[in-house]
């Protein structure tokens, strides 16, 4: 059992003793000796709306269920944290501060995607008396919980502020079904940001190829698809000379992990599940139809019929970091590998939004990786309403104070060029939280990407998973009703 070794108040003396910027710090990597400014403070916005629960605890322990796919419950500080530990940790010690709770990670278990199921079935065996307050799992844990009636609907939660600007209205509008919601994520982790899906670009390479200003294409809504392909197809290097595709070569674009090509999914703005006038669920007729049909055309076109494109299959695969090592001009990462492998590289690597569909599509969107955390209260819980309380202080905090400092960091520290800054600020607000991508139940979520993958049609993947889909959908629905 972990527990926080050092009191509020000390912490509060440390932070008021370090003060410094920080843009001198790096993100990631190995921990520095120098601090991080932070003040526990209640708004660093002047348009902030948050008002604090008025509750006091009076130090009373917080326990948490959580996975251990994630570092984001610090609970001891450390002159030898990453930074990001470091922002965590002040995250929590503000939570604590305004609540008047302790922190406690009462168990922690494996939970990812193979496991997830074990990790629901260690919280059924629980009971109130366990003292289980909060549970933090893998994103795709969520809807399992939710189907076997572990969780409670956080619609009916005291002190939740659902349309405040700190909660994703995008995460709320698409995952609340029939007045129900079950789980929540967004800026009181650090995890999102973390995994969300980025463009990233050898800049020298790209200018070598003649490939023009990238940032002007993004600007003036040219960056597409198309172009995509139009500027990679001619960009290969037969390096070791054996005349085929592999490894060993140079390309325009490389996808080493078939789960990347979500980004571009939501890149060309491609749900797979919308909510229709019953307000129930209901697999996105775009997705199987004529408009997804040519979004993975493009898409295999960009990646299977481009000389100058790389995707992995099921029986070729490439080094995961193609960009680092100088083998292409384009490839999807996430903003993590940007702080804890590109940045330590000897690329001069820029960052673009994900392409869009077409010129015609209103505005750039992305998604993230799975591999964030996805925040639940039992119905074992012993006060719902401290829950409550808790997630709206920790979506708070970390809205104006732990992802602004991790975001600043990626703009001012981890890149090369001021265009770049613009650049993670249109992927961050182009965020979506599609449903279809949560509801592990329902498994459609990798529908398009193993379409573009093996280069065949989605309208025959989809026939083939169309009983799947659907009775995934009853089930979602009947939880939900």
């Amino acid at each position: 059992m972990l527990k926080r070794v050092i009191s509020v108040a000390a912490c509060l003396m440390m932070l008021a003793a370090t003060l410094t910027s920080l843009g001198s710090c790096g993100l990631g990597g190995g921990g520095s000796d120098t601090e991080v400014s932070q003040d526990v403070v209640q708004s660093s916005s002047d348009t902030d709306t948050y008002v604090p629960p008025d509750v006091n605890y009076g130090g009373q322990d917080f326990n948490v269920f959580t996975w251990t796919g994630t570092d984001e419950w610090v609970m001891e500080f450390s002159k030898q944290l990453t930074d990001v530990d470091r922002e965590s940790f002040y995250h929590l010690a503000n939570v604590e501060n305004e609540l008047g709770i302790k922190f406690n990670i009462a168990i922690k278990v494996d939970g990812g995607y193979y496991k997830r199921g074990d990790f629901v079935n260690k919280i059924n065996m629980l009971s109130g008396d366990d003292k289980i307050d909060l549970v933090c799992q893998y994103s795709l844990t969520a809807a399992v919980g939710t189907q076997q009636g572990i969780y409670q609907n956080l619609l009916d939660v005291d002190y939740l502020r659902w349309d405040a600007e700190y909660w994703s209205q995008d995460l709320v509008s698409m995952n609340t079904i029939n007045n129900k919601m079950f789980y929540c994520t967004g800026d009181l982790t650090p995890t999102v940001l973390e995994s969300m899906f980025i463009m990233v670009f050898n800049y020298d390479l790209a200018e070598t190829n003649q490939m023009g200003n990238l940032y002007e294409l993004v600007d003036n809504k040219q960056w597409t698809i198309e172009k995509l392909y139009e500027l990679t197809k001619g960009v290969r290097q037969d390096v070791n000379n054996d005349g085929a595709k592999d490894t060993g070569d140079n390309y325009g674009i490389v996808v080493s992990e078939y789960n990347t090509i979500d980004a571009y999914q939501y890149g060309g703005d491609l749900d797979c599940l919308v909510t229709n006038s019953l307000g129930e669920l209901e697999v996105n007729p775009q997705l199987y139809g004529e408009y997804g049909t040519s979004l993975c055309d493009k898409l295999k076109q960009l990646l299977h019929s481009n000389p100058g494109a790389y995707c992995n299959t099921k029986d070729n695969e490439i080094n995961a970091f193609a960009m680092r090592d100088g083998k292409t001009v384009f490839q999807v990462m996430l903003a993590s590998d940007v702080i804890s492998v590109m940045n330590k590289s000897n690329i001069n690597y820029g960052i673009l939004p994900i392409p869009m569909y077409d010129t015609d599509q209103e505005s750039y969107r992305t998604t993230t990786a799975m591999i964030y955390s996805m925040f639940s209260i039992p119905v074992i819980a012993r006060d719902a309403d401290m829950s409550g309380a808790v997630l709206e202080s920790m979506a708070h905090s970390g809205h104006v104070k732990l992802n602004p400092a991790i975001f600043e960091a990626l703009q001012n520290k981890y890149t090369r060029r001021v265009e770049d800054k613009r650049m993670f600020d249109i992927l961050h607000s182009g965020l979506s939280y599609d449903p279809g991508r949560i509801l592990d139940t329902v498994d459609i979520f990798a529908l398009v990407r193993r379409t573009v993958r093996d280069n065949t049609q989605i309208t025959t993947y989809y026939a083939e998973g169309k009983e799947v889909f659907d009775s995934g959908l009853v089930e979602v629905n009947l939880m939900f009703s």
